[in-house]
């Protein structure tokens, strides 16, 4: 099964080195004083905020997982469609009931109206940005 995943151009990039880098922040261990007059600068202190590697690369295997809204009102709208992602965790997507109980393959149970699916283990064929900004992973 060949299948395309975006990834949010806000949160991932393609480096020079065609590997997708994840942006957050990283805890510095400062305590902000929530008193103080300029609070964003305290707040500035407390974390560092940049880009890390992520683990998407041509080549590289994952169990390719969707989620999909099956609440009444999704079902009723048509929005109940699969969002698809990649877990690199190759012993698969853990249970609800017990995650200790992992598959890749098969439901993996449904929560909050959330139904969660392990459809196995795929290779990471082609990464590009689009013209948005995002970008597309293809695995099959």
């Amino acid at each position: 099964m060949k299948r395309t995943i975006r990834l949010e151009s806000g949160m991932y990039r393609l480096n020079g080195f065609k590997i997708v880098e994840f942006f957050y922040a990283t805890p510095t261990g400062y305590y902000p004083n929530y008193d103080a007059a300029d609070f964003q600068a305290e707040l500035d202190k407390s974390e560092t905020w940049g880009w890390h590697p992520t683990r998407y690369q041509v080549g590289a295997q994952a169990v390719l997982v969707s989620s999909t809204d099956v609440s009444t009102n999704a079902i009723r709208s048509g929005k109940n469609v699969p969002h698809f992602s990649l877990s690199f965790d190759l012993d698969g997507v853990p249970g609800n009931s017990n995650p200790k109980i992992k598959s890749t393959i098969g439901w993996r149970g449904t929560t909050d109206d959330l139904s969660v699916d392990a459809h196995g283990i795929v290779t990471i064929r082609k990464i590009h940005v689009l013209k948005n900004g995002d970008i597309a992973v293809t695995v099959s």
